[in-house]
């Protein structure tokens, strides 16, 4: 069963659970976050972070979890094939904003830092991530995925 259809498609919603959290409380949903070991290779890298894709998620993986308070936040930018996939006050911008600080969602799992962020079921065009300032929206990094990777 997919985490997708336990959650009934609202994306705006996200699960978070180290590996060892989700071992030793197993859910009905079955495995929910990946092990770190069974990733394939990242599809972005932008130090400290690493992105990686999981089934229909998105795993960033940073080497530390103690980030500053008031650190960039990420952004992370879904754009669908067809816009009116989206919900209708996306729509005029034509992606789905899925916006995160990872210091606030980052969980430790053994000595690396991960962040799990469902994406939406729709087919995706293609994906916009990384980080920036909040005082003048400029990108301090930024990577584009393809959609074709995604499924």
């Amino acid at each position: 069963m997919k985490i997708e259809t336990i959650i009934e498609n609202d994306t705006s919603l996200f699960l978070l659970y180290d590996a060892k959290s989700a071992a030793e409380n197993f859910i009905n949903i079955g495995e929910v976050f990946p092990v770190l070991d069974t990733l394939s290779e990242a599809i972005l890298e932008s130090y400290p972070f690493a992105v990686h894709i999981s089934d229909r998620n998105l795993v960033y993986i940073a080497d530390q979890c103690d980030f500053p308070e008031g650190s960039h936040p990420m952004f992370l930018h879904v754009y669908p094939v067809d816009v009116e996939d989206l919900p209708a006050r996306s729509r005029e911008h034509g992606f789905r904003n899925l916006d995160f600080l990872f210091s606030e969602l980052a969980r430790d799992i053994e000595g690396d830092c991960a962040v799990l962020r469902l994406l939406p079921t729709y087919p995706i065009a293609r994906i916009e991530t990384g980080q920036y300032l909040v005082e003048t929206g400029e990108k301090i990094w930024k990577g584009v995925i393809q959609g074709e990777l995604i499924d």
